[in-house]
């Protein structure tokens, strides 16, 4: 069972899609409830198991709904134990939010944060992770998307992405580098497309969604906000206009910073707005370097009051945003 916690086996009795029935799972913002909840009266969630309503009522005092939906699942818990040992038998792995393993940056997500997801590959990979975002892999930038790699491999750092792309894992793995792949759907296909750079620690493929489904439920824009709290940098190449997930996610950052938005100098509208607010930049020149990313970033970093003023100037182009 790979061992997962009682508190882990809790949150996913009670909140996971992986009961495939007419119970409804808790939302992420009610199991907080229950865990506030349970955390005052200093219990954790393995304490549900087996509980009574009237237990749930009148000794914990969780509302008449919620206790209503934690009864409807407490029955499932052979049907998730027997779920979980078939994924596992496929090497598919759950990690919850109670289990070490779990990325700690993810907590300033608060709300958003995901209770639980699905890995293959090896977790310690999110201990030093850049993203690297608004990818478009024609010709006339694979350069600079080498240099970028490059620069990863050289401070140990693994690349997180959304893209399957054939030409940015090859060139990866050709400089013997490591890869972090969020994927909404298509998990079984692409697990076994790369099954070697998981057998041998080089890809960590994770999702938020049930393997099984091939739904995109989960949005592009909850995995690039989770991306942005667990990344070192978030390293944005070419952010299109029409992109409408990506600015949003830029101009979250701008207003809420979660990680240190870092922005590639080049044609893109986007790109140049972004520096044009006061988003710090860099260049190829800067790849080239012998310097680190964290002494580009400081060298290249604008001044708070420099940057608040750019971004009071500019902040009207995210007006179509809602």
């Amino acid at each position: 069972m790979n061992n997962l916690s009682l508190d882990s086996l809790s949150v996913l009795l009670f909140c996971s899609d992986l009961l495939i029935d007419e119970t409804e799972p808790l939302t992420t913002e009610e199991w907080i409830k229950v865990e506030y909840t349970l955390n005052t009266h200093k219990h954790t969630p393995a304490y549900l198991f087996d509980l009574t309503k009237e237990n749930l009522r009148y000794h914990l005092g969780i509302d008449e709904l919620l206790t209503n939906k934690l009864l409807k699942r407490m029955p499932k818990l052979t049907s998730l134990l027997h779920t979980i040992h078939m994924l596992e038998n496929e090497e598919i792995y759950i990690c919850t939010k109670y289990e070490s393993g779990f990325p700690k940056k993810m907590i300033a997500l608060k709300s958003k944060m995901p209770l639980y997801f699905y890995y293959s590959g090896d977790l310690s990979l999110f201990n030093q992770c850049v993203c690297i975002d608004g990818l478009r892999l024609s010709g006339h930038n694979n350069h600079s998307l080498n240099l970028m790699l490059n620069k990863l491999f050289e401070e140990h750092q693994s690349l997180l992405t959304f893209s399957t792309r054939h030409y940015l894992f090859k060139q990866n793995k050709k400089i013997g580098g490591n890869t972090i792949l969020m994927t909404q759907s298509h998990y079984f296909d692409l697990k076994n497309q790369y099954h070697k750079l998981i057998e041998y620690n080089h890809l960590l493929l994770v999702s938020f969604n049930d393997p099984y489904s091939y739904s995109t439920h989960a949005s592009d824009y909850s995995y690039k906000m989770i991306a942005l709290s667990v990344a070192n940098y978030y390293m944005v190449t070419n952010v299109d206009v029409d992109d409408s997930i990506l600015w949003k996610l830029c101009y979250d950052y701008v207003c809420h910073p979660l990680g240190k938005l870092f922005v590639y100098q080049c044609a893109c509208i986007g790109n140049q707005q972004l520096i044009n607010m006061g988003e710090t930049s860099f260049n190829d020149d800067d790849l080239n370097s012998v310097l680190t990313l964290e002494y580009i970033y400081k060298k290249n970093e604008k001044k708070q009051e420099e940057k608040n003023e750019s971004q009071l100037n500019q902040l009207s182009i995210f007006e179509f945003i809602d």
